[in-house]
């Protein structure tokens, strides 16, 4: 399964380090405001979320911060780690070929 990164910002917000602004999948659907996090180590990509709403009001959790929910979610973790992987080999890929000066 290969994707096709379109664009990148890369940001830096607690353990968000970037916003893939189109990953196109092998399928043609191209999802736009995936999340890239990093931490301890570990990097991982989630899919587009949008916050949470209640009474027309964004929503934010005890802890103070906005709550999300999902736009698109996967049957089980398996596909959901499958989707993360097959992301970061895509934004690797796109980052390597901007350093390079590649054309995309």
């Amino acid at each position: 399964m290969k994707g096709v990164v379109r664009d990148w910002t890369p940001l830096q917000a607690g353990a968000c380090i970037g916003l893939i602004r189109g990953l196109e999948l092998p399928s043609g659907m191209v999802l736009h405001g995936c999340m890239v996090f990093q931490q301890a180590g570990h990097r991982w990509v989630n899919p587009p979320s949008k916050p949470r709403l209640r009474n027309e009001k964004v929503f934010r959790g005890h802890d103070g911060k906005i709550a999300y929910d999902p736009v698109v979610s996967f049957a089980d973790r398996s596909r959901q780690d499958a989707f993360s992987e097959m992301a970061l080999v895509a934004l690797d890929e796109y980052l390597s070929n901007q350093k390079a000066g590649g054309q995309l």
